[in-house]
């Protein structure tokens, strides 16, 4: 591959909206704002009008509320799904966000580069209050997971909104600095949101968990209308007409993309549940999936000459598997979040506040591992046989928390064998990103990235989904095994519903329900344990080129789209920064 892949002839983004006068150094990415990443000028122009301070204060905040409230949402949407007689459907809750984020990825910057960063800013930030306020009021499950998707669309581009604003006004000298204040407040949002939304629900209720985002958002908004500048970046062009820059903007791939992962994840969440899998309706989002996936990769591949995946990008062996690691890699932690407050909760008993302490202490060891990894890769320039183990320690620690999960082991084993797992998924996302970055043009690096993102976020869909669907079904058939007699049906579709309320029952119930849902997440974690068997980098890499990816990494704001959704890639990203800016 050379480095000069703008000279590529098989590659069909030859004119985009900066090219004609840019070389490659400063192109404009898909998603990334149109700045020189070797510009190491200041320019002490402030754009917004708003001092940095202040600034960084609204970006942290609309930053860091996404991951408090994924995190929330993990702990304590059984609960909510119960008080609505509904909690077999309950995954939703997630689903509907981490949907609606999907939806809003790949469009946020390339929007605001049209429109102006102050638009954008403030209906991201709306989007997420009216959703937030929405899921504070609900009266059904229908309502809250409407609720949630405007959250979500809000939320999907609020994170990347605020790497792309820092790098708009921070120089690059000091740019490192303020992604990693970013980072910080993510990873720290995602670690005690859990903890914080078991404390509310238990002594407030669930919906003051979504209230509490309303006073932060109302502030964002304030300072976004009053006092924020509409600027764009500096060398946008401006001889552009507003109807070619959007055409520039690949909105046919984005609602090809969400449509195919809307119709998975309402066959897996019907499927086995409310509906057998051999239904019409679960056989036709499986076939209209599959469909709305082939035409999204026939769109990419010649239907478009902008599209969100670059042709050079998806022949490059370490690119193809960076990013099915990161799907499989997220399909799994983001099936670990849905499963433990399950465990917690249905099968130890835990209230909701004391699960999320014990949620919060897997997270806090991801940062740990990144850091790790970060120091490992600089000092070696080695990371293939790094990936690989982690990768195996990944599977080892899932495969034996099986153990735990069925008494097997003692709890300070299990609790040990999680801080395993959260580190070395912390080391293994570092690795990951590497993978990416040691092998592309570093005009292809933020394009790369966001595919990777892209992916991320899909396996973080999928996930709970996936589980969910294995975990309702064996429960449905275990119960109907284990529950016999004239009120059988009516009894288990109560536990189904209301699972939290499983405690008003005799400890016969008690005792049957939780082993089933034991026996349920046993067999779950087999499943989704192989995730990280997979990685086979093409090439070790010299410590001078993991080195220069690095700084690459940096320049071109690598970022993570919360939602949240998903908590690892966030901490490894902060780790992986906060070591190298040292």
């Amino acid at each position: 591959m050379t480095e000069d892949s703008g000279n590529d002839k098989s590659w069909p983004l030859l004119h985009d909206l900066n090219d004609s006068s840019m070389n490659d150094k400063t192109r404009s990415s898909y998603h990334s704002i149109n700045v020189n990443p070797d510009d190491t000028t200041s320019d002490d122009t402030n754009l917004s009008g708003v001092s940095l301070h202040l600034m960084t204060l609204c970006l942290a905040i609309g930053a860091g509320i996404p991951g408090i409230d994924v995190s929330i949402c993990y702990t304590i949407m059984t609960q909510i799904g119960t008080d609505f007689q509904k909690a077999h459907l309950s995954t939703w809750i997630h689903n509907s966000y981490a949907l609606a984020c999907l939806a809003t990825l790949p469009i946020a910057a390339k929007l605001a580069d049209v429109f102006g960063r102050k638009p954008i800013l403030v209906g991201l930030s709306t989007l997420f209050l009216v959703g937030s306020a929405g899921c504070g009021v609900a009266q059904s499950l229908q309502q809250i997971v409407i609720a949630r998707a405007i959250a979500g669309f809000g939320a999907g581009g609020a994170v990347l909104m605020a790497n792309v604003v820092i790098h708009d006004l921070v120089p690059l000298a000091k740019r490192s600095r303020y992604l990693s204040i970013m980072q910080t407040v993510q990873t720290l949002a995602v670690a005690f949101g859990s903890p914080l939304g078991g404390f509310i629900t238990d002594t407030f209720g669930w919906r003051y968990c979504f209230k509490i985002n309303i006073l932060p958002l109302l502030f964002n908004i304030y300072v976004y209308c009053f006092r924020l500048n509409n600027y764009h970046a500096r060398n946008m062009r401006k001889d552009i007409n507003l109807w070619d820059q959007l055409r520039t903007i690949d909105f046919l791939g984005v609602m090809l993309l969400t449509s195919a992962n809307v119709l998975l994840v309402m066959a897996f969440l019907f499927g086995g549940n409310t509906h057998p899998w051999s239904h019409p309706m679960i056989l036709g989002a499986l076939g209209g999936a599959m469909m709305a996936f082939i035409l999204f990769v026939l769109h990419q591949a010649y239907g478009t000459r902008h599209p969100m995946v670059k042709h050079t990008l998806a022949t490059n062996r370490n690119v193809l598997i960076g990013c099915t690691g990161m799907f499989l890699a997220c399909f799994s932690n983001s099936s670990l979040y849905y499963l433990q407050p399950q465990f917690f909760m249905g099968v130890l008993g835990f209230t909701t506040s004391k699960a999320g302490l014990w949620i919060m202490v897997t997270i806090l060891a991801l940062p740990l591992g990144s850091i790790a990894a970060g120091q490992y890769i600089r000092n070696t320039g080695y990371f293939k046989t790094f990936l690989i183990t982690m990768s195996a320690v990944s599977a080892i620690g899932i495969g034996c928390s099986t153990l735990w999960i069925a008494g097997k082991l003692p709890f300070h084993i299990g609790i040990a064998l999680f801080l395993l797992l959260g580190f070395a998924t912390g080391c293994f996302f570092v690795a990951l990103a590497m993978t990416i970055a040691s092998d592309v043009p570093k005009s292809d690096v933020s394009s790369a990235m966001l595919t990777q993102a892209l992916c991320r976020f899909i396996g973080t869909t999928m996930g709970p989904a996936a589980v969910a669907a294995i975990v309702q079904s064996n429960i449905k058939v275990l119960l109907h095994k284990r529950i016999t007699g004239p009120d059988a049906d009516e009894l288990i579709r109560f536990i189904r519903t209301s699972i939290r309320k499983v405690y008003t029952l005799s400890p016969e119930f008690q005792a049957i329900v939780a082993d089933v849902i034991g026996q349920s997440l046993q067999r779950d974690k087999w499943d989704y344990g192989v995730c990280y068997m997979h990685v086979f980098p093409d090439q070790k890499h010299q410590s001078q080129n993991c080195q220069q990816s690095m700084s690459i990494l940096l320049q071109n704001h690598i970022y993570s789209i919360e939602g949240r959704t998903s908590i690892s890639l966030d901490a490894a990203y902060i780790g992986f920064r906060v070591y190298i800016c040292v």
